[in-house]
């Protein structure tokens, strides 16, 4: 009986040392989930950087289909300004005084805005160094177009229509 667990746990001691890794093996693994590493992180990056360009798209477009609704359900009217040499925008409402008065917008949704560092307006006309849209209570808008271009070289076009459409397109 006793030969016999002897013989038992010889036999359970050489099993266990078949089931191990050799250190060759391990080395292969780890080589081949580097090298997928290494395949899949630019990938990754530049997706992400594609989708944080449109997301900063996104929220442009979006201020300007909320300033227009916001123009038309207060029945007021609301300019937004762009400057191109700080990369920023401002948005106004039109005051009750002088026709060409206008308040500037200070609350936490439609307050002055610096774009992202790596963004920047771009003007579409040359002669033009503020772009100004304007909205109106009846839906119509300025006609206007700028640029949103990143360092990366991402470029959207926003352009907008006298009838009150506000247009995105990705140009790179």
């Amino acid at each position: 009986m006793k030969n016999r667990r002897i013989k038992l746990i010889r036999l359970a001691v050489k099993h266990a040392g078949n089931k191990a890794f050799t250190l060759i093996e391990l080395l292969s693994v780890i080589v081949i989930i580097s090298v997928l590493f290494a395949l899949s992180v630019p990938v990754l990056t530049n997706t992400a950087r594609n989708f944080y360009f449109k997301n900063k798209v996104k929220q442009i477009e979006a201020l300007l289909k909320f300033v227009k609704k916001i123009s038309i359900m207060e029945e007021k009217i609301y300019k937004i300004t762009l400057n191109y040499e700080d990369n920023s925008y401002r948005v106004w409402l039109k005051s009750q005084g002088e026709p060409a008065d206008f308040l500037l917008k200070s609350d936490s949704i439609l307050g002055p805005r610096q774009l992202a560092a790596g963004f920047f307006l771009k003007k579409e006309s040359i002669d033009k160094e503020m772009e100004e849209i304007i909205f109106n209570p009846a839906g119509t808008l300025s006609a206007a177009a700028f640029l949103l271009v990143d360092e990366k070289g991402h470029e959207a076009r926003f352009s907008t229509t006298l009838s009150g459409e506000i247009c995105v397109e990705f140009l790179q």
